[in-house]
Protein backbone atom coordinates (compact mmCIF):
# COMPACT_ATOMS: atom_id res chain seq x y z
CA UNK A 1 0.00 0.00 0.00
CA UNK A 2 2.65 2.46 0.86
CA UNK A 3 4.36 1.94 -2.96
CA UNK A 4 1.05 2.34 -4.13
CA UNK A 5 0.66 5.83 -2.04
CA UNK A 6 4.31 6.92 -3.29
CA UNK A 7 3.53 6.65 -6.91
CA UNK A 8 -0.11 8.13 -6.32
CA UNK A 9 1.88 11.07 -4.97
CA UNK A 10 4.63 11.38 -7.58
CA UNK A 11 1.81 11.09 -10.13
CA UNK A 12 -0.22 14.01 -8.76
CA UNK A 13 2.84 16.32 -8.31
CA UNK A 14 3.84 15.55 -11.83
CA UNK A 15 0.64 16.17 -13.55
CA UNK A 16 0.24 19.84 -11.10
CA UNK A 17 3.56 20.40 -13.00
CA UNK A 18 3.14 19.73 -16.17
CA UNK A 19 -0.17 21.75 -16.25
CA UNK A 20 0.98 24.85 -17.02
CA UNK A 21 3.08 25.38 -19.91
CA UNK A 22 4.80 28.91 -20.95
CA UNK A 23 3.57 30.35 -24.10
CA UNK A 24 6.22 31.59 -26.90
CA UNK A 25 6.72 33.32 -29.95
CA UNK A 26 7.40 30.31 -32.16
CA UNK A 27 6.39 32.69 -35.39
CA UNK A 28 8.76 35.76 -34.78
CA UNK A 29 6.23 38.14 -35.02
CA UNK A 30 6.36 39.71 -31.33
CA UNK A 31 3.42 37.65 -29.98
CA UNK A 32 4.03 34.54 -27.82
CA UNK A 33 1.52 31.61 -29.22
CA UNK A 34 -1.15 30.45 -27.38
CA UNK A 35 -2.55 27.02 -28.72
CA UNK A 36 -3.15 24.62 -25.36
CA UNK A 37 -5.04 25.21 -22.38
CA UNK A 38 -2.10 24.42 -20.49
CA UNK A 39 -0.25 27.94 -21.88
CA UNK A 40 -3.78 29.32 -20.90
CA UNK A 41 -3.71 28.37 -17.04
CA UNK A 42 0.21 29.40 -17.39
CA UNK A 43 -0.87 33.14 -17.95
CA UNK A 44 -4.01 32.77 -15.17
CA UNK A 45 -1.15 31.45 -12.51
CA UNK A 46 1.93 34.18 -13.96
CA UNK A 47 0.96 37.98 -13.21
CA UNK A 48 4.70 38.71 -14.22
CA UNK A 49 3.32 37.61 -18.15
CA UNK A 50 0.45 40.14 -18.28
CA UNK A 51 2.84 42.58 -20.19
CA UNK A 52 3.81 40.46 -22.61
CA UNK A 53 1.70 40.13 -26.11
CA UNK A 54 -0.13 36.85 -26.90
CA UNK A 55 -1.79 35.43 -29.89
CA UNK A 56 -4.47 31.89 -30.34
CA UNK A 57 -3.23 29.88 -32.89
CA UNK A 58 -6.44 27.89 -32.82
CA UNK A 59 -9.44 27.03 -31.05
CA UNK A 60 -9.53 26.03 -27.55
CA UNK A 61 -11.73 24.39 -24.82
CA UNK A 62 -11.40 25.54 -21.32
CA UNK A 63 -14.47 23.34 -20.02
CA UNK A 64 -11.57 22.08 -17.69
CA UNK A 65 -11.67 25.92 -15.99
CA UNK A 66 -14.52 24.75 -13.45
CA UNK A 67 -12.22 22.18 -11.97
CA UNK A 68 -9.53 25.12 -11.45
CA UNK A 69 -8.47 26.71 -7.70
CA UNK A 70 -10.50 24.75 -5.62
CA UNK A 71 -13.82 25.57 -8.05
CA UNK A 72 -13.08 29.05 -8.44
CA UNK A 73 -12.52 28.04 -12.19
CA UNK A 74 -10.08 31.01 -14.21
CA UNK A 75 -8.02 33.31 -12.38
CA UNK A 76 -8.53 36.61 -14.69
CA UNK A 77 -5.94 37.84 -16.51
CA UNK A 78 -5.12 40.97 -14.26
CA UNK A 79 -5.52 42.99 -11.41
CA UNK A 80 -6.70 46.68 -10.23
CA UNK A 81 -3.12 46.77 -9.00
CA UNK A 82 -1.46 44.48 -11.71
CA UNK A 83 -3.54 45.37 -15.13
CA UNK A 84 -2.59 43.64 -18.60
CA UNK A 85 -0.54 45.84 -20.31
CA UNK A 86 0.27 43.92 -23.79
CA UNK A 87 -1.91 42.90 -27.05
CA UNK A 88 -3.87 39.91 -27.11
CA UNK A 89 -4.90 39.11 -30.67
CA UNK A 90 -7.37 36.11 -30.75
CA UNK A 91 -7.32 36.09 -34.85
CA UNK A 92 -11.04 35.06 -34.65
CA UNK A 93 -10.19 31.80 -32.91
CA UNK A 94 -12.68 30.56 -30.41
CA UNK A 95 -12.45 30.14 -26.10
CA UNK A 96 -15.61 27.77 -25.02
CA UNK A 97 -16.92 26.86 -21.70
CA UNK A 98 -14.89 29.30 -19.71
CA UNK A 99 -15.88 29.20 -15.84
CA UNK A 100 -14.87 31.38 -13.71
CA UNK A 101 -16.97 31.40 -9.92
CA UNK A 102 -15.51 34.22 -7.62
CA UNK A 103 -19.05 35.80 -6.05
CA UNK A 104 -16.95 37.37 -3.45
CA UNK A 105 -14.44 39.28 -5.93
CA UNK A 106 -14.32 42.13 -8.33
CA UNK A 107 -12.52 42.68 -11.53
CA UNK A 108 -13.52 39.41 -12.87
CA UNK A 109 -13.61 38.43 -16.35
CA UNK A 110 -11.31 36.48 -18.75
CA UNK A 111 -8.92 39.63 -17.98
CA UNK A 112 -9.38 40.73 -15.00
CA UNK A 113 -8.62 44.72 -15.68
CA UNK A 114 -7.24 45.85 -19.28
CA UNK A 115 -4.97 48.67 -18.75
CA UNK A 116 -4.62 51.77 -21.00
CA UNK A 117 -1.60 50.81 -23.01
CA UNK A 118 -3.48 46.93 -24.13
CA UNK A 119 -5.60 46.22 -27.38
CA UNK A 120 -7.09 43.21 -26.96
CA UNK A 121 -9.13 41.91 -30.24
CA UNK A 122 -10.49 39.45 -32.19
CA UNK A 123 -11.57 36.62 -29.90
CA UNK A 124 -14.63 35.45 -29.62
CA UNK A 125 -15.87 33.21 -26.13
CA UNK A 126 -19.00 31.43 -25.77
CA UNK A 127 -20.62 29.24 -23.50
CA UNK A 128 -19.04 30.99 -20.54
CA UNK A 129 -20.43 30.66 -16.70
CA UNK A 130 -19.19 33.96 -15.10
CA UNK A 131 -19.95 35.16 -11.56
CA UNK A 132 -18.44 37.88 -9.14
CA UNK A 133 -18.86 40.70 -7.14
CA UNK A 134 -18.34 44.31 -8.85
CA UNK A 135 -16.81 44.54 -12.38
CA UNK A 136 -17.57 41.44 -14.11
CA UNK A 137 -18.08 41.00 -17.88
CA UNK A 138 -16.94 37.85 -20.25
CA UNK A 139 -14.32 39.53 -21.99
CA UNK A 140 -12.91 41.89 -18.89
CA UNK A 141 -14.00 43.42 -15.43
CA UNK A 142 -12.70 46.79 -16.21
CA UNK A 143 -11.81 48.19 -19.23
CA UNK A 144 -9.29 51.20 -19.88
CA UNK A 145 -7.79 50.16 -23.13
CA UNK A 146 -8.95 48.70 -26.87
CA UNK A 147 -11.86 46.15 -26.96
CA UNK A 148 -11.82 45.35 -30.90
CA UNK A 149 -13.75 42.70 -32.73
CA UNK A 150 -14.87 40.71 -29.76
CA UNK A 151 -17.98 37.99 -28.74
CA UNK A 152 -19.25 37.46 -25.36
CA UNK A 153 -21.51 34.63 -24.76
CA UNK A 154 -22.83 33.00 -22.11
CA UNK A 155 -24.71 33.54 -18.35
CA UNK A 156 -23.03 36.05 -16.13
CA UNK A 157 -24.24 36.68 -12.51
CA UNK A 158 -22.85 39.34 -9.91
CA UNK A 159 -23.25 40.10 -6.39
CA UNK A 160 -22.90 43.47 -6.90
CA UNK A 161 -22.84 46.41 -9.50
CA UNK A 162 -20.89 47.23 -12.97
CA UNK A 163 -21.88 44.20 -15.14
CA UNK A 164 -21.41 43.93 -18.80
CA UNK A 165 -21.50 41.39 -21.52
CA UNK A 166 -18.19 42.38 -22.72
CA UNK A 167 -17.10 44.27 -19.50
CA UNK A 168 -18.53 45.86 -16.77
CA UNK A 169 -17.13 49.28 -17.12
CA UNK A 170 -15.34 50.98 -19.65
CA UNK A 171 -13.15 53.73 -19.80
CA UNK A 172 -11.49 53.45 -23.38
CA UNK A 173 -12.84 52.00 -26.52
CA UNK A 174 -15.14 49.48 -27.73
CA UNK A 175 -15.60 48.61 -31.14
CA UNK A 176 -16.82 45.96 -33.64
CA UNK A 177 -18.30 44.46 -30.66
CA UNK A 178 -21.44 41.86 -29.46
CA UNK A 179 -22.37 40.17 -27.02
CA UNK A 180 -24.97 37.55 -26.55
CA UNK A 181 -25.91 36.93 -22.81
CA UNK A 182 -28.08 36.61 -19.72
CA UNK A 183 -27.06 38.70 -16.69
CA UNK A 184 -28.42 38.61 -13.34
CA UNK A 185 -26.93 41.77 -11.93
CA UNK A 186 -27.89 42.02 -8.56
CA UNK A 187 -27.71 45.79 -7.66
CA UNK A 188 -26.56 48.14 -10.40
CA UNK A 189 -24.92 49.34 -14.02
CA UNK A 190 -26.05 46.18 -15.63
CA UNK A 191 -25.52 46.63 -20.22
CA UNK A 192 -25.68 43.99 -22.93
CA UNK A 193 -21.90 45.57 -23.67
CA UNK A 194 -20.84 47.47 -20.80
CA UNK A 195 -22.28 48.49 -17.50
CA UNK A 196 -21.11 51.76 -16.93
CA UNK A 197 -19.42 53.97 -20.09
CA UNK A 198 -17.19 56.92 -19.94
CA UNK A 199 -14.92 55.94 -23.06
CA UNK A 200 -16.30 55.16 -26.59
CA UNK A 201 -18.69 52.76 -27.84
CA UNK A 202 -19.01 52.22 -31.86
CA UNK A 203 -20.39 49.76 -34.00
CA UNK A 204 -21.49 47.27 -31.33
CA UNK A 205 -24.67 44.97 -30.22
CA UNK A 206 -26.02 43.30 -27.83
CA UNK A 207 -28.89 40.45 -27.41
CA UNK A 208 -30.61 38.46 -24.55
CA UNK A 209 -32.02 39.45 -21.48
CA UNK A 210 -30.82 41.56 -18.42
CA UNK A 211 -32.47 41.54 -14.85
CA UNK A 212 -31.35 43.44 -11.99
CA UNK A 213 -32.51 46.52 -9.45
CA UNK A 214 -31.99 49.59 -10.96
CA UNK A 215 -29.45 51.63 -13.96
CA UNK A 216 -29.93 48.81 -16.56
CA UNK A 217 -29.78 49.45 -20.39
CA UNK A 218 -29.69 46.98 -22.92
CA UNK A 219 -26.62 48.17 -24.45
CA UNK A 220 -25.04 50.33 -21.76
CA UNK A 221 -26.47 50.26 -17.88
CA UNK A 222 -25.22 54.64 -17.12
CA UNK A 223 -23.78 56.17 -20.30
CA UNK A 224 -21.09 59.28 -19.65
CA UNK A 225 -19.06 58.45 -22.33
CA UNK A 226 -19.97 58.03 -26.31
CA UNK A 227 -22.49 55.28 -27.23
CA UNK A 228 -21.70 55.84 -31.81
CA UNK A 229 -23.69 53.58 -34.77
CA UNK A 230 -24.88 50.42 -32.07
CA UNK A 231 -28.26 48.81 -31.30
CA UNK A 232 -29.43 46.62 -28.34
CA UNK A 233 -31.84 43.74 -28.69
CA UNK A 234 -31.32 42.53 -24.99
CA UNK A 235 -34.83 42.67 -23.01
CA UNK A 236 -34.59 44.83 -19.80
CA UNK A 237 -35.86 43.95 -16.04
CA UNK A 238 -35.62 46.25 -13.09
CA UNK A 239 -37.45 46.11 -9.92
CA UNK A 240 -36.24 49.72 -9.51
CA UNK A 241 -35.55 52.76 -11.26
CA UNK A 242 -33.33 54.07 -14.71
CA UNK A 243 -33.86 51.58 -17.08
CA UNK A 244 -33.84 52.09 -20.87
CA UNK A 245 -33.60 49.78 -24.10
CA UNK A 246 -30.63 51.02 -24.86
CA UNK A 247 -29.32 53.19 -21.88
CA UNK A 248 -30.19 52.91 -18.08
CA UNK A 249 -29.07 56.73 -18.06
CA UNK A 250 -27.56 58.96 -20.18
CA UNK A 251 -25.47 60.98 -17.70
CA UNK A 252 -24.05 64.52 -18.23
CA UNK A 253 -20.86 64.04 -20.48
CA UNK A 254 -23.25 61.39 -22.16
CA UNK A 255 -23.91 61.30 -25.95
CA UNK A 256 -25.83 58.68 -27.93
CA UNK A 257 -25.39 59.11 -31.74
CA UNK A 258 -27.49 56.81 -34.78
CA UNK A 259 -28.23 54.16 -32.94
CA UNK A 260 -31.54 51.95 -31.98
CA UNK A 261 -33.29 49.47 -29.61
CA UNK A 262 -35.68 46.63 -29.64
CA UNK A 263 -35.73 44.67 -26.66
CA UNK A 264 -38.29 44.83 -24.00
CA UNK A 265 -38.37 47.38 -21.29
CA UNK A 266 -39.69 45.87 -17.74
CA UNK A 267 -39.96 47.80 -14.61
CA UNK A 268 -41.80 48.69 -11.43
CA UNK A 269 -40.20 51.73 -10.72
CA UNK A 270 -39.85 55.59 -12.61
CA UNK A 271 -37.52 56.50 -14.61
CA UNK A 272 -38.50 54.10 -17.94
CA UNK A 273 -37.83 54.61 -21.65
CA UNK A 274 -37.72 52.79 -24.90
CA UNK A 275 -34.44 54.22 -25.69
CA UNK A 276 -33.18 56.04 -22.43
CA UNK A 277 -34.63 55.49 -19.17
CA UNK A 278 -33.05 58.83 -17.78
CA UNK A 279 -31.22 61.93 -19.59
CA UNK A 280 -28.83 64.60 -17.59
CA UNK A 281 -29.82 68.06 -18.46
CA UNK A 282 -26.37 68.37 -20.40
CA UNK A 283 -26.21 64.56 -21.95
CA UNK A 284 -27.18 64.53 -25.73
CA UNK A 285 -28.42 62.20 -28.33
CA UNK A 286 -29.49 62.32 -32.09
CA UNK A 287 -30.50 60.04 -34.73
CA UNK A 288 -31.63 57.54 -32.66
CA UNK A 289 -34.76 55.33 -32.39
CA UNK A 290 -36.75 52.80 -30.69
CA UNK A 291 -39.04 49.75 -31.61
CA UNK A 292 -42.28 51.04 -29.74
CA UNK A 293 -44.55 47.80 -30.15
CA UNK A 294 -41.33 45.14 -29.10
CA UNK A 295 -40.43 47.56 -26.29
CA UNK A 296 -44.07 47.83 -24.64
CA UNK A 297 -43.27 51.44 -23.95
CA UNK A 298 -44.05 54.15 -25.69
CA UNK A 299 -42.21 56.85 -23.70
CA UNK A 300 -38.78 57.91 -23.47
CA UNK A 301 -36.15 60.82 -22.65
CA UNK A 302 -34.05 60.19 -25.87
CA UNK A 303 -34.37 59.18 -29.16
CA UNK A 304 -37.93 58.58 -31.38
CA UNK A 305 -40.40 55.90 -30.85
CA UNK A 306 -41.39 54.44 -34.37
CA UNK A 307 -43.33 51.07 -35.04
CA UNK A 308 -41.83 47.52 -35.68
CA UNK A 309 -42.90 48.16 -39.94
CA UNK A 310 -40.81 51.69 -39.67
CA UNK A 311 -37.59 50.25 -37.25
CA UNK A 312 -37.32 48.07 -40.70
CA UNK A 313 -37.57 50.26 -43.33
CA UNK A 314 -34.42 51.60 -44.21
CA UNK A 315 -36.05 55.26 -44.97
CA UNK A 316 -36.76 55.68 -41.21
CA UNK A 317 -32.90 55.98 -40.78
CA UNK A 318 -31.50 57.44 -43.69
CA UNK A 319 -33.40 60.63 -43.20
CA UNK A 320 -31.21 61.31 -40.32
CA UNK A 321 -28.50 60.67 -42.07
CA UNK A 322 -27.29 57.30 -41.70
CA UNK A 323 -24.65 55.45 -43.31
CA UNK A 324 -25.98 52.41 -45.45
CA UNK A 325 -22.65 52.67 -47.41
CA UNK A 326 -19.82 51.95 -45.15
CA UNK A 327 -21.25 51.01 -41.65
CA UNK A 328 -25.15 50.41 -41.63
CA UNK A 329 -27.60 47.45 -44.13
CA UNK A 330 -30.68 46.14 -43.71
CA UNK A 331 -32.58 42.90 -45.10
CA UNK A 332 -35.71 41.14 -44.08
CA UNK A 333 -33.74 37.94 -43.79
CA UNK A 334 -31.14 38.97 -41.30
CA UNK A 335 -31.45 40.37 -38.15
CA UNK A 336 -35.46 39.93 -37.79
CA UNK A 337 -35.21 42.51 -40.55
CA UNK A 338 -33.75 45.52 -38.37
CA UNK A 339 -31.32 47.48 -39.81
CA UNK A 340 -27.49 45.89 -38.79
CA UNK A 341 -23.77 46.80 -38.13
CA UNK A 342 -21.69 45.21 -41.37
CA UNK A 343 -18.58 43.41 -40.64
CA UNK A 344 -15.44 45.21 -39.55
CA UNK A 345 -13.12 46.13 -42.37
CA UNK A 346 -10.26 44.21 -42.82
CA UNK A 347 -6.80 45.29 -41.75
CA UNK A 348 -6.11 46.51 -45.41
CA UNK A 349 -9.43 48.94 -45.73
CA UNK A 350 -8.70 50.08 -41.63
CA UNK A 351 -5.47 52.02 -42.39
CA UNK A 352 -5.14 55.01 -40.43
CA UNK A 353 -6.18 57.97 -42.09
CA UNK A 354 -3.58 60.29 -40.02
CA UNK A 355 0.33 59.79 -39.49
CA UNK A 356 0.93 58.76 -36.04
CA UNK A 357 0.84 61.31 -33.18
CA UNK A 358 4.51 62.32 -32.39
CA UNK A 359 3.85 62.49 -28.37
CA UNK A 360 6.93 64.16 -26.51
CA UNK A 361 7.29 65.02 -22.89
CA UNK A 362 8.82 68.10 -22.56
CA UNK A 363 9.87 69.09 -18.61
CA UNK A 364 10.19 73.31 -18.32
CA UNK A 365 12.30 75.16 -15.30
CA UNK A 366 8.75 76.65 -14.50
CA UNK A 367 6.25 74.14 -14.68
CA UNK A 368 6.30 70.92 -16.97
CA UNK A 369 3.66 70.68 -19.82
CA UNK A 370 3.04 67.74 -22.57
CA UNK A 371 3.70 68.88 -25.73
CA UNK A 372 1.60 66.81 -28.79
CA UNK A 373 2.69 67.04 -32.27
CA UNK A 374 0.00 65.67 -34.87
CA UNK A 375 0.16 66.12 -38.19
CA UNK A 376 -2.84 65.45 -39.84
CA UNK A 377 -4.74 64.51 -43.01
CA UNK A 378 -8.30 66.13 -42.84
CA UNK A 379 -9.98 68.43 -39.91
CA UNK A 380 -10.93 66.22 -36.98
CA UNK A 381 -11.41 66.40 -33.65
CA UNK A 382 -9.12 64.58 -30.99
CA UNK A 383 -9.22 64.13 -27.23
CA UNK A 384 -6.69 62.66 -24.81
CA UNK A 385 -6.62 61.27 -21.60
CA UNK A 386 -3.63 60.73 -18.85
CA UNK A 387 -3.50 57.69 -16.83
CA UNK A 388 -0.99 55.95 -14.03
CA UNK A 389 1.12 53.53 -14.25
CA UNK A 390 -2.09 51.65 -12.26
CA UNK A 391 -4.43 52.37 -15.22
CA UNK A 392 -6.06 55.08 -13.11
CA UNK A 393 -7.42 58.34 -15.17
CA UNK A 394 -5.71 61.33 -14.01
CA UNK A 395 -6.21 63.94 -16.29
CA UNK A 396 -9.01 63.90 -19.67
CA UNK A 397 -9.08 66.57 -21.99
CA UNK A 398 -11.70 68.73 -23.55
CA UNK A 399 -12.31 67.73 -27.12
CA UNK A 400 -10.62 70.04 -29.76
CA UNK A 401 -10.58 70.18 -33.45
CA UNK A 402 -7.57 69.45 -35.53
CA UNK A 403 -6.74 71.34 -38.53
CA UNK A 404 -5.68 69.64 -41.48
CA UNK A 405 -1.41 69.16 -41.24
CA UNK A 406 0.63 70.21 -38.06
CA UNK A 407 -0.94 71.08 -34.89
CA UNK A 408 0.51 71.33 -31.53
CA UNK A 409 -1.19 71.02 -28.55
CA UNK A 410 -0.01 72.02 -25.26
CA UNK A 411 -1.45 70.47 -21.54
CA UNK A 412 0.03 71.87 -17.87
CA UNK A 413 0.20 68.77 -15.56
CA UNK A 414 2.50 70.34 -13.34
CA UNK A 415 -0.26 68.94 -10.81
CA UNK A 416 0.94 65.87 -11.66
CA UNK A 417 2.95 63.78 -8.70
CA UNK A 418 6.47 62.10 -9.64
CA UNK A 419 6.13 58.85 -11.44
CA UNK A 420 5.10 56.82 -14.48
CA UNK A 421 2.30 58.17 -16.67
CA UNK A 422 0.71 57.43 -19.99
CA UNK A 423 -0.45 59.63 -22.67
CA UNK A 424 -3.34 58.36 -24.29
CA UNK A 425 -4.57 60.00 -27.84
CA UNK A 426 -8.24 59.20 -29.07
CA UNK A 427 -8.65 60.22 -32.89
CA UNK A 428 -10.15 58.88 -35.41
CA UNK A 429 -11.78 55.48 -33.97
CA UNK A 430 -8.48 55.01 -32.82
CA UNK A 431 -5.92 54.95 -29.79
CA UNK A 432 -2.18 56.50 -29.98
CA UNK A 433 -0.37 55.94 -26.53
CA UNK A 434 3.09 57.28 -24.94
CA UNK A 435 4.40 56.86 -21.65
CA UNK A 436 6.49 59.44 -19.76
CA UNK A 437 8.15 60.20 -16.59
CA UNK A 438 7.09 63.10 -14.01
CA UNK A 439 10.34 63.75 -12.04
Amino acid sequence: MRLKTIIFLIFVVLSNANAQLEPYDTDSDGLRNISLLSHIQFLSQNPSYWGFSYELDNDINLDDTKNWNGGLGLAPLGTATNPFTGVFDGHDCVITNLTINRPTEDFVGFFGVVSAIAYVRNIKITVASISGGSYVGIIAGRNFGVLDNLYGNGNIVAAKSYVGGITGENTGTIKYCRANIKINGGEAYNGGIAGENYGSVYYSRSFGEIQSAYIIGGLVGNNSGLISNCFSRVNVTAVDNYIGGLAGSNWETGEIINSYSTGQVTGSGYYQGGLVGFKHNSAKDSGSFWDTESSDIYESVGGEGKTTSEMKDASTFMTENWDFIDIWTISPTVNAGYPYIKNRPSSTQDNDTIAKPIITFIPNNASQSLSIDINSLNSTYCTFSIYNCLGSLVLKSDQFVLSKGSNNITHDIKKLSTGVYFAIIYLNDKVYTQKFIVE
